[in-house]
């Protein structure tokens, strides 16, 4: 595999700049394995954003679909724990929305049922395909969600109410 290139790069830090804008402040390492560009909680609301830049791949790519997979797979775990998963891709233009339809289709295929999936052009060649994923019952209710992302952050550590299962595997990214 290649060095990411300068436009993957740029898209990983506007994917992060979003994100932050978003409240999605709290870098994580979200499964042992899985690494995408970004991954972050919400400071206040609970959920989990998947970020994911592309430069060179296209939807139809067996590794970008596997990849992509693997994502949507390890957000329906968090959803069973009553956590909100949404996964952002920053990829070039897209008029006939693959993009949007290879997510959306592989989402499902993992068993998630989207809310919500949206696409935008942010400048002359990138756009953002987003969907939005709310477990079907959330643990708790958004309350409590708050005030365990609320002593996560205080304790660097995860709630209780996160599953133990989870927490040894979220661990804050120090030094993003």
């Amino acid at each position: 595999m290649s060095a990411p290139s300068p436009l993957h790069e740029t898209r990983v830090r506007l994917l992060e700049d979003l994100a932050s804008l978003a409240g999605f402040t709290v870098a994580v390492d979200i499964d042992g394995h899985v690494r995408p560009d970004m991954a972050r909680l919400h400071c206040r609301g609970g959920g989990l954003l998947i970020g994911d830049a592309k430069a060179t791949e296209t939807p139809s790519g067996a590794d970008t679909r596997s990849r992509l997979l693997t994502y949507a797979q390890v957000a329906s775990t968090w959803m069973a724990a009553g956590i909100g998963v949404d996964i952002a891709i920053c990829h070039n233009l897209d008029p006939k929305r693959l993009w949007h339809h290879s997510v959306v289709a592989l989402a499902r295929t993992a068993g998630l049922e989207v809310a919500r999936a949206t696409y935008a052009e942010l400048d002359a060649e990138t756009a953002v395909t987003v969907m939005f994923h709310r477990p079907v019952r959330p643990i708790g209710g958004a309350r409590r969600q708050q005030q365990s992302v609320a002593r996560a952050r205080r304790s660097s550590s995860l709630a209780p109410e996160v599953p133990l299962s989870f927490r040894s595997s979220l661990r804050p990214v120090v030094g993003t």
